[in-house]
């Protein structure tokens, strides 16, 4: 017996060494095994990598003990997970580092529209109204009512499109922007603009030239019934929100806006001097829970350092001014309430005759485009 099992022990011995010296492979024994006679030195690499092994995560320790027991610790090869890249979210800071170095300017950096008087005059006109003082006053109370019971976003959000009378022209808030090209691209990590309600242009009001030429600038979303060209865009954010992560949405999507516009009257073949006339064409407004309303505008210059203000850039880039053109408290006062609806109506109004305009001119350039070609030549057979 004594010889049978010297004789097995010896031939696993040999081929243990065989397949050692074939894959180039140290022979390592446990640190624990008590029979064995080594040195110091190999008990240490030893206890080193066992105690690498073990700290590996849970999944992996069983495995790794299993490994160890036999002393087969060059057996276990340790592989890393690949990183995963979560998106960048509103409410991080680097959100807003993103926007600024894709050349989103916020309202401490921007430059003023030169049309910020006229916004600001078209914002205070106050509509002829048949309501009375006494039927405004009981819509304020049961706005205000209705806000202090008002217990996430969506149902803020309901509470203020239900006093608005062009909530029916609006989309939202599934629809996300996930076709947009910027002109400096914003890093990948950003998570995709969803705005929680726009309005924009039906696909049938554009020239399908015009349509297919700036499909990456004027179609936000791959979504089948998306609007084009938007250029009006409400943010809205509950009790639990931050004023800061409502801004930062806000500012993305007028961004979007704003490049949308500018990609529109670059294709009418406008002068450079025209086309950067400072002027603004994009509406962008947050609703924070306490009901209180601001109002930006969202305009497009050549490339500007946010800091220095300073021209740098690629010929093709472009810097997004955010400026704030009105603020408004719907519940401080039956005055307040009414003048901040008007607010909101006055500029979604603005906002779809600055499309208008500009869809006109692109219908009238793109038949103007048609009526000087020359006429195909047809081809006689003889």
């Amino acid at each position: 017996m004594n010889r049978e099992n010297s004789a097995t022990g010896f031939r696993r011995g040999h081929a243990n060494g065989v397949r050692r010296r074939i894959l180039n492979i140290p022979k390592i024994t446990p640190a624990f095994s008590l029979n064995s006679d080594i040195s110091l030195s190999t008990k240490i690499n030893t206890q080193k990598s066992q105690a690498t092994l073990l700290s590996l995560n849970k999944k992996s320790n069983s495995v790794a003990k299993k490994l160890l027991s036999r002393g087969e610790t060059h057996r276990f090869v340790t592989s890393r997970r690949p990183r995963v890249v979560t998106s960048i979210r509103p409410g991080s800071y680097e959100f807003e580092v993103e926007l600024i170095k894709a050349g989103v300017l916020f309202p401490r950096n921007a430059q003023v529209p030169s049309n910020y008087k006229f916004l600001r005059d078209v914002l205070g006109e106050v509509k002829d109204t048949t309501h009375s003082l006494y039927r405004q006053k009981r819509q304020f109370d049961r706005f205000s009512r209705a806000c202090s019971d008002a217990k996430d976003e969506n149902e803020i959000t309901a509470i203020v499109l239900r006093e608005l009378d062009f909530q029916d022209l609006l989309r939202g808030p599934n629809e996300v922007f996930n076709n947009v090209c910027m002109h400096h691209p914003i890093s990948p990590k950003i998570s995709s603009s969803q705005p929680d309600r726009y309005c924009g242009e039906k696909k049938s009001s554009i020239p399908f030239s015009v349509s297919t030429a700036l499909l990456k600038y004027i179609q936000p979303s791959t979504s089948a019934d998306c609007l084009l060209a938007p250029n009006f865009f409400l943010e809205f954010k509950g009790p639990k929100g931050t004023a800061a992560v409502c801004k930062r949405q806000a500012f993305h999507n007028g961004a979007i806006g704003a490049q949308a516009m500018h990609m529109m009257r670059q294709h009418i073949d406008i002068p450079e001097k025209t086309l950067f006339d400072a002027k603004a064409y994009t509406i962008t407004i947050t609703i924070e829970a306490s009901t209180a309303i601001s109002i930006y505008s969202t305009h497009v210059t050549q490339q500007i350092d946010a800091h220095q203000n300073i021209k740098r850039a690629p010929e093709n880039s472009l810097s997004y001014h955010i400026v704030e053109i009105g603020t408004y408290h719907l519940r401080s006062s039956v005055e307040s309430f009414v003048e901040g609806l008007s607010a909101l109506s006055n500029a979604h109004s603005w906002a779809r005759r600055q499309r208008r305009k500009l869809l006109s001119a692109l219908q009238s350039s793109t038949s103007a485009t048609r009526s000087t070609r020359p006429p195909k030549r047809k081809i006689c057979s003889t």
